[in-house]
């Protein structure tokens, strides 16, 4: 935990969720722009004033993906904020392969454990970045994990207490899927000696073009440059 807080949790009467981060489109072999987590209160009849919050994430592939998306170090705090004045300051903390080995488990606190008010209408919590693989393709999913204790995804309270976050007024005891990540396989490269081939053909074209009346004709069966007299 990144404060101290009482073992005793129990699911309260206000409603903090995370928020969904919709589809997050990318590349194979290349790294996704920063994904923002945001937060929100569905029941501001009782105030929800946070001092500390973490995440567990994993991403795991759905049905035909093939490759790997992984969850990369680097972790910030997005504009809009919801702490104002963050501890650590500059990122989060992270702990890799926390729950599991791939999984990150992420958090910070207000300086001086301020707390700070919830709202409807939705605050940023985080950003994060993930990694395609080479033969990365398909859907995965992003996903806020807990062993419902709480221990990894939880918001701390002023008066020191763990409260399990929820996600669709559902609470996370295991494993939800928060957003998807689709990713497109990477364009096919030509082969070098295809390239030459080609780059040969149009070069020798454009020579001979311009040569005092010749005309030029690419045999496309044969692969072939055939100059005849114009």
């Amino acid at each position: 935990a990144f404060v101290a807080a009482s073992a005793d949790s129990t699911l309260r009467a206000d409603l903090v969720n995370i928020g969904s981060i919709g589809t997050v489109t990318l590349t194979a072999n290349t790294q996704s722009s920063a994904i923002t987590i945001p937060i929100y209160d569905a029941n501001t009849a009782v105030a929800s004033n946070l001092v500390a919050w973490s995440l567990g994430l994993r991403v795991v592939p759905l049905g035909g993906a093939t490759g790997t998306v992984t969850i990369d170090s680097t972790f910030g705090y997005p504009s809009g904020n919801l702490l104002s004045s963050p501890n650590p300051a500059g990122v989060p903390q992270s702990t890799a392969n926390s729950p599991t080995s791939g999984d990150y488990t992420v958090g910070a606190a207000s300086t001086g454990f301020v707390p700070v008010t919830v709202l409807s209408s939705g605050q940023n919590l985080m950003t994060l970045k993930v990694n395609a693989s080479a033969g990365a393709s398909g859907n995965f999913a992003l996903q806020l994990v807990d062993d419902g204790t709480p221990s990894y995804s939880y918001w701390t309270d002023s008066g020191f207490n763990d409260n399990p976050f929820l996600f669709n007024n559902v609470a996370i005891t295991s494993a939800s899927q928060i957003g998807t990540i689709h990713v497109n396989s990477a364009a096919a490269v030509p082969e070098p000696s295809s390239m030459l081939l080609t780059g040969g053909l149009l070069g020798f074209a454009g020579l001979m073009s311009l040569s005092s009346g010749w005309r030029m004709k690419i045999d496309e069966k044969e692969a072939l440059v055939v100059a005849t007299k114009a």
